[in-house]
């Protein structure tokens, strides 16, 4: 079984959300590596600041294994994508040498008797992906929606016409398509058949060790009630109606447990 490339659009110090832990179930059974997002010349220093990578990896070899089947692809800061004539040949080919290690490395790992070419399988989350179907020719291209990315607020008219173009195409290019709404499915089937319904889950046994641990000190001080907000701290968070809620209720305590990035 070829090894499922698995890109997700979230920075190595992202929460342990949704794409990790789907990720790692796939790598029960299958061979998986897990690729954060493509570093881009122009904006390093902001990718750096957020998280998307970090000085060390300079010297990080390209894959580094997570369980038995599970890797982690790291991208180089020094072959970071550009449009810049030579510059830009020079980093391209500089990324093609450090896949072409990682897919020898899971050659000797996994099927050391052969000399296989792994034609990979792509799991992708985003539209703007869809340049790996043509730089890995796979087997099989999973595309997961987990949202209406033209609808995102910050974007030009322009902007939302790309999504929706890249969206359409990724769509219809892809063998299966997995959608984390019914909306998102119907917008979408028409342009391929093999589009199904996957909701968002819940790893219950780990809440279930977070109830029967006992309450972390910083919090065990505080007035109750608790209310509670574990997660990213960012601008999907209603912080003004946190604050009104504060200001009717100053005898509660509102936590919000997350990294911040705003």
């Amino acid at each position: 079984m070829p090894p499922i490339l698995f890109f997700t659009p979230d920075p190595p110090s992202a929460l342990w959300q949704d794409k990790p832990q789907i990720a790692r179930r796939l790598a029960r059974r299958f061979t998986v590596v897990m690729v954060g997002p493509e570093l881009h010349l122009p904006s390093l220093r902001s990718q750096h600041s957020a998280g998307h990578w970090r000085a060390a990896d300079l010297r990080t070899p390209p894959l580094t294994r997570l369980d038995d089947t599970f890797y982690r692809f790291t991208w180089s800061p020094l072959a970071a994508a550009t449009g810049t004539p030579l510059l830009g040949d020079w980093t391209a080919a500089a990324r093609r040498r450090r896949w072409q290690s990682t897919l020898h490395r899971l050659t000797v790992d996994h099927s050391p008797s052969t000399n296989t070419h792994f034609r990979p399988l792509l799991w992708l989350f985003r539209p703007g992906m869809s340049h790996f179907i043509d730089e890995f020719d796979p087997q099989l291209v999973v595309y997961h929606v987990v949202d209406e990315y033209s609808a995102y607020p910050g974007l030009s008219e322009k902007q939302r016409e790309m999504q929706r173009d890249l969206d359409q195409r990724l769509t219809a290019r892809a063998d299966l398509v997995f959608c984390t709404a019914r909306s998102l499915v119907e917008e979408r089937r028409d342009l391929n058949p093999n589009t199904h319904y996957m909701p968002n889950a819940v790893d219950i046994r780990a809440f279930q060790r977070a109830l029967a641990a006992a309450t972390a000190s910083p919090l065990a001080a505080l007035p109750r009630p608790i209310l509670g907000v574990v997660g990213g701290i960012n601008a999907k968070l209603n912080l003004a109606l946190l604050a009104a809620v504060a200001g009717r209720r100053p005898n509660w305590t509102i936590a919000l447990v997350g990294p911040v990035s705003y």
